[in-house]
């Protein structure tokens, strides 16, 4: 996908000088692909688990990786 950011607003605001009020960087294409497309991220989980326990018990599967930062 490529995102021609100045083309659409330069369109835009062509299509309507007076009101400046909204001005979509994306055409309904675009927008459709970024919020659903590429946003399908549904998974499945264990729903009589707490979250704190399955967020402890995948720190304890991958021990070499950052899990949570605070103040950098």
């Amino acid at each position: 996908m490529t995102l021609t950011v100045p083309k659409r607003v330069l369109q835009d605001m062509l299509a309507d000088p007076d009101d400046r009020s909204r001005l979509p960087l994306v055409t309904n294409a675009e927008r459709e692909r970024l919020l659903f497309e590429w946003n399908d991220t549904y998974a499945e989980y264990p729903r009589d688990r707490c979250v704190h326990d399955l967020f402890d018990e995948q720190a304890g599967r991958t021990l070499d990786t950052t899990v949570v930062v605070l103040d950098n």
